[in-house]
């Protein structure tokens, strides 16, 4: 009976077509993967799935971030699912994740291969997307430098305050209500492009709305990820939504190298001026003392450190401002009281590094905002660099890890009363300054491949909110109701759209 039935299906199989083979291969290789070697490991527990698609169906109606929420519940925190034939553990407890990010390091701070993010940063050649190795401890070394001089310095803090005025000039040309989120991403943008190349747009130039609309576009069509990333027959035969983004990123990363083309014939090796001078100037100090390093750092590598800098700083930055001013137009006690210590701590000057630390309500508002809508709620993937345990669970090498940063920063163990807006959980007690003790907080995740920016961010984000709080008062229009109800894919966590009426002070 065996041979009969053997036959019957070593004929079927050589008389099948190649993507028949591919099937029965991958199959095979799955339940393999399943029957024989998983079983040696001790995975945590997690929702079951179907062969080959694992997980994946249930992201058809509801993003991975929503699913995720939901099976904490279900499962606790850390869990096991299948994204495909991929297998990821999800953490959702800070404790677990400074124990695998922090103690243990060296097994869990290394990527995954995602063939679209491979191919995005032009074979992984960014800071966000290279394996735990020399290249990118030397790309992250160089952007930490940068952004350390840069912020230390007058000429960040110049830049933002004429962005500041040329964005107030915007609002006061406004009519009536408008849609504030469009012009604090040109504000953003502005502020990434002095940073980054020196100078400073005007708003209404072509290029720079071209841009701005390229990661409007970006973040509406990219969902849950990429079926590429799963389904490697596809990278053959791309999607229209994969196509489209690579295109549309092709031009954005065009205009990344034209700026640094033109800062190559500007730079001063004694005295650099942006973000761009410094990548430059470490080329070209390779060249000259040490060839055999050339690798780290060639045009590609400048290129990939400049856009993860600039597309990092606009993107979660402007989604930041987008939940603070949500905020501040339904709660105006909050607003009158952050308006109220701005004026007695900077009145009219133009805002500085100086007044920072006597701006503690107004800190503290930013940061309970960014702890209560979480950007980036799920991070950026790790990859596991070798075997590893955690809660007494085996996680093999080259497993996907993700962090629920949301869930992390919710946790009623480590937040009291989480989903209620208090401020002064991140004062002391008499109010007089700042208190960052609770370590389940982490909107820039934790350990080596913590974002580099994270200084910045924070630095710009205060000075757009101070800046125009100086001059303005918000509002939702009367016929306009508040929306809290976030717009979630795997990436971000963003406001609804909402008009606001300003008032000049």
């Amino acid at each position: 009976m065996f041979d009969k039935y053997g036959k019957l299906l070593w004929d079927y199989i050589k008389d099948a077509s190649t993507t028949t083979h591919c099937i029965l291969g991958a199959v095979s290789l799955y339940t393999f993967y399943r029957l024989v070697i998983k079983k040696k490991y001790k995975l945590p527990p997690g929702p079951r799935g179907l062969p080959l698609l694992g997980n994946l169906t249930a992201f058809r109606n509801a993003s991975m971030f929503d699913k995720f929420v939901e099976w904490q519940k279900e499962y606790g925190d850390i869990f096991t699912v299948q994204i495909g034939p991929q297998t990821a553990i999800v953490i959702n407890d800070i404790d677990l994740v400074i124990e695998a990010y922090v103690n243990k390091s060296n097994d869990f701070s290394d990527r995954p291969f995602f063939y679209s993010l491979h191919m995005f940063a032009e074979g992984s050649k960014s800071i966000l997307t290279s394996s735990l190795g020399d290249t990118f401890k030397y790309q992250r070394k160089v952007a930490s430098q940068s952004l350390r001089q840069y912020l230390s310095g007058q000429q960040f803090e110049e830049r933002c305050h004429e962005v500041i005025l040329n964005t107030a000039k915007v609002i006061e040309s406004q009519k009536g209500s408008f849609l504030l989120k469009d012009i604090l991403s040109l504000s953003v943008f502005n502020i990434m492009h002095g940073l980054c190349f020196e100078s400073v747009k005007e708003f209404d130039d072509p290029s720079f709305q071209k841009i701005v609309s390229f990661f409007d576009e970006f973040n509406k069509n990219i969902g849950n990820g990429f079926l590429e990333d799963i389904f490697p027959l596809l990278r053959y035969w791309p999607t229209k939504k994969f196509t489209y983004l690579f295109k549309a990123l092709g031009l954005f990363l065009g205009f990344i190298q034209q700026r640094v083309d033109e800062r190559r014939l500007e730079v001063d090796r004694d005295s650099p001026r942006c973000l761009a001078d410094t990548i430059i100037l470490a080329q070209q100090e390779l060249i000259e003392t040490d060839n055999s390093s050339l690798m780290h750092m060639t045009d590609v590598h400048a290129r990939q450190i400049i856009s993860d800098v600039f597309g990092a700083g606009v993107d979660t930055s402007r989604t930041t401002l987008d939940w603070i001013f949500l905020v501040l137009v339904t709660k105006p006690e909050v607003q009158a009281r952050m308006q109220k210590e701005i004026d007695e701590v900077v009145g009219q000057k133009i805002p500085g590094k100086e007044h920072r630390s006597r701006l503690v309500y107004t800190e503290a508002v930013i940061l309970e905002i960014m702890r209560l809508y979480t950007v980036a709620p799920l991070g950026v993937p790790h990859q596991t660099k070798s075997d590893s345990v955690i809660a007494g669970y085996d996680i093999p090498a080259k497993t996907t890890i993700m962090t629920n940063q949301y869930l992390i920063h919710h946790d009623s163990k480590h937040w009291d009363d989480p989903t209620t807006f208090k401020p002064e959980r991140f004062m002391c007690e008499d109010g007089s300054r700042l208190v960052l003790r609770n370590r389940s907080f982490i909107p820039f995740s934790v350990g080596p491949r913590a974002c580099p920016g994270e200084s910045l961010a924070k630095l710009e984000i205060v000075y757009i909110v101070v800046g125009l709080l100086q001059k303005f008062s918000f509002s939702l229009p009367p016929e306009e109701k508040p929306d809290f109800t976030p717009d979630t894919s795997f990436f971000a966590y963003r406001a609804a759209d909402y008009n606001v009426i300003a008032k000049p002070r």
